[in-house]
């Protein structure tokens, strides 16, 4: 890929129609697709990204479950409930969210909320480490060649 992840962002808002999150499009910045891929450290940037380039429904779920896993149990169970129930337009990635602030809480709760921050977001990067087991990076690149064929994407020539 020659285009800068932070393009990619933009392009997926430009042609899906749902904005990412600032936040994520500021991080992304100019690195690689490859090095965002790797780097992330939040697993609901990474479920986002994936959606919108079209990753399969069961694959999503499997990496969602294996997120789920790791948070509270009443958390999970919760959540569990309605990924059976839900359809596929409900946000995945909210889920992913939950879970963590979940796992914040049975960690931190009562305790400063720099230190439930700190347990949040650590919760969310050991979830990126099993959206990316799940979903491995190959499947990323063969989505964004897929796209860049179907959108007639013209690369930048180095």
């Amino acid at each position: 890929m020659i285009y800068t992840s932070k393009q990619l962002f933009y392009l997926l808002r430009w042609r899906m129609g749902e904005p990412a999150c600032t936040a994520a499009v500021r991080w992304a910045g100019k690195k690689s697709l490859e090095k965002v891929w790797f780097s992330c450290p939040r697993a609901d940037w990474l479920l986002w990204l994936a959606a919108r380039l079209g990753v399969s429904r069961t694959l999503m779920l499997r990496a969602v479950r294996g997120c789920l896993k790791l948070a509270p149990k009443k958390t999970r169970m919760e959540l569990l409930k309605y990924l059976d129930r839900e359809s596929f337009c409900f946000s995945l990635w909210s889920d992913v969210d939950s879970a963590a602030y979940g796992a914040a809480d049975a960690e931190a709760l009562g305790f400063s909320f720099r230190r439930w921050d700190i347990a949040y977001r650590r919760s969310l990067k050991n979830m990126a480490r099993v959206v990316r087991a799940f979903i491995k990076f190959e499947i990323i690149q063969k989505k964004v060649g897929e796209m860049e064929k179907k959108f007639a994407i013209k690369k930048k020539k180095k």
